[in-house]
């Protein structure tokens, strides 16, 4: 995680690309949404870059990995809802490189930057990398990653200088530009190419285990009517050991329609069986399948949307329904006692 013989040179390397991208400040003609790709020419995936600063207000480049990572930012983008927007920033799968004040690098890059002699000052000017995974709280970045945004950086600088004389290199909303490399005599030799939409769109749904559906509609019954059902994050993360990135527990609620109180919630921690749950939930609590669940947010949706298919449950997304601003601030009262 530190700096040692075997990688002080990967970070130098890092470091030095890092200083010059924020002394370019390719933030004061580009927006976010000005997204280019760069193909890891070692794993062969594909990060989507987007320059991030245009108001001055957070300087960084996220470097979204993949195409859940990319659909991670397409949802954080396009969120209608104050809730949505939170539930989307905490799902966003991406390494991030940004410029801050010191009293806001974490522990982790700070050891490394004194590790390694380094020197910063001012506002804005100290370099954090960390990587963010959906439910996580933001972590250390590995030597690995740390060559990939080297990598990554190099080309933002080309590719900013580029598009700050021909805005139409980055493509249009049907092909993306991609820069891929292949190595010649030892160096990396980088090259266009342009990544149709069909490969960067939005991924299919989740898919339902068809032994619990089975079941399912072999010994339950369509009960008439709607019942609430809503997943949000708990706003206090849990880290099981030291050496692992801490995560933001799920909650999981159904609601009685009528009267908005809560039937049974779940607590959903990372790799935990949310779908055996759901289903044993309509055999023990619920006794049938419901014709309608009302739900408040897109990420609830998201969860039991192939699972509504499959038993021709109807799901509505009704994020202004007033029970559901009743249970949000409920749950924020349960983070803020748990802090």
């Amino acid at each position: 995680m530190f700096i040692t013989e075997q990688n002080r040179q990967v970070w130098l390397d890092f470091y030095d690309a890092a200083i010059k991208f924020r002394d370019m400040q390719p933030w004061t003609w580009m927006q976010e949404t000005d997204l280019f790709g760069v193909q890891d020419p070692i794993t062969g995936e594909t990060g989507y870059c987007c320059i991030m600063g245009e108001a001055g207000v957070h300087l960084s480049m996220a470097v979204y990995m993949g195409a859940s990572g990319l659909n991670s930012f397409f949802n954080l983008l396009e969120s209608e809802t104050e809730q949505d927007a939170r539930i989307n920033g905490i799902k966003q799968q991406c390494l991030m490189v940004s410029f801050e004040d010191r009293d806001m690098i974490s522990p982790e890059n700070m050891k490394r930057i004194k590790e390694l002699g380094l020197k910063f000052k001012g506002r804005r000017q100290w370099i954090q990398a960390q990587e963010y995974q959906p439910g996580r709280l933001p972590w250390h970045i590995t030597d690995a990653q740390a060559q990939y945004l080297t990598l990554v950086l190099q080309q933002a600088m080309e590719m900013a200088t580029r598009f700050k004389d021909d805005p139409d290199v980055l493509g249009d909303e049907d092909n993306m530009l991609l820069r891929t490399a292949t190595q010649v005599d030892g160096q990396w030799q980088w090259k266009d190419m342009y990544q149709p939409a069909s490969d960067w769109e939005e991924e299919p749904m989740v898919t339902t285990d068809p032994d619990l559906v089975a079941r399912a509609k072999a010994t339950l019954e369509t009960a008439k009517g709607a019942i609430l059902f809503a997943v949000s994050y708990m706003m206090q993360p849990v880290q099981d050991a030291p050496d692992q990135q801490p995560y933001f527990p799920q909650i999981a609620l159904w609601i009685d329609y009528e009267s908005g109180m809560i039937i049974s919630s779940l607590l959903i921690s990372p790799g935990d069986d949310f779908q055996g749950w759901f289903f044993d939930s309509l055999h023990d609590l619920l006794g049938a399948i419901p014709m309608q669940i009302v739900v408040p947010n897109e990420m609830t949706c998201d969860m039991i949307e192939s699972i509504c298919e499959a038993l021709d449950i109807e799901l509505i997304l009704a994020p202004e329904e007033p029970i559901f601003e009743e249970i949000y601030q409920l749950i924020d009262k349960m983070s803020d006692h748990n802090n």
